[in-house]
């Protein structure tokens, strides 16, 4: 449920009224009464809109039982995200991916996954400095959807020094539409379908697109400019 003290104090701070922040979730008054009260529970769509306006990260906004709340995997195994904050912010980007999940491509009859943990491959460019973690898992358990982000600057192992990004475009950095086509036909990824269909629909900036990578100012407006421009 939401946390109705959180979302109290954040308004004072912003000195926002009922009316204004229900207009800002695109909601009635009424409707957003219901979440603080405890009634009903905002639309992952909602919920990001929510958060945005108040600023506040999911675990702030959200009392979640343990089997709602994600998880979250760096490398091999499981981390305290609260030690371990390497790759920007692990907790806002899961709140993020939970209301792209209504945005991915329906699954086919039949397909591998198909009733079962969807895994969605994020290949993303993080950099090969050695406290940037080789991959990023965040499942969310009631939609069964997993977000495997993996690093493609990062070697495959330690034994070899070229990184995957290396053998595909060699010394010259790709393009954000080369990345894409790459992350889209190359990994078979979902994710920057579901991306697209966000961004366009809603009319968010690049800054939504850095926080849900975790990447920098340049590669998140590259990214953003592809999502609109391509098909």
């Amino acid at each position: 449920m939401i946390r109705r003290e959180a979302v109290v104090q954040r308004m004072r701070e912003l000195h926002a009224s009922p009316a204004s922040l229900a207009q800002q979730a695109g909601v009635g008054v009424r409707l957003l009464d219901d979440w603080l009260a405890g009634y009903a529970f905002p639309r992952p769509d909602k919920l990001l809109r929510l958060a945005m306006s108040l600023r506040l990260g999911y675990t702030e906004l959200v009392d979640d039982s343990d089997e709602e709340a994600p998880m979250i995997e760096f490398g091999e195994g499981p981390r305290s995200v609260s030690e371990d904050k390497v790759i920007g912010d692990p907790e806002g980007m899961a709140m993020l991916l939970r209301a792209m999940v209504p945005y991915l491509p329906r699954e086919r009859p039949g397909s591998v996954g198909a009733g079962r943990l969807r895994t969605v491959m994020v290949p993303v460019l993080w950099g090969a400095e050695p406290r940037n973690e080789k991959t990023l898992r965040i499942t969310w358990p009631v939609e069964a959807v997993c977000f495997s982000f993996l690093n493609l600057d990062k070697a495959p192992d330690l034994s070899n020094a070229i990184s995957v990004s290396s053998s595909l475009w060699g010394a010259v950095a790709p393009t954000a539409s080369e990345y894409i086509a790459v992350a889209e036909q190359t990994y078979s990824s979902e994710f920057f379908t579901a991306l697209r269909a966000m961004v366009r629909e809603h009319g968010y900036g690049h800054s939504y697109v850095r926080q849900v990578m975790g990447v920098g100012l340049i590669d998140g407006m590259s990214i953003h400019q592809a999502l609109l421009q391509g098909a």
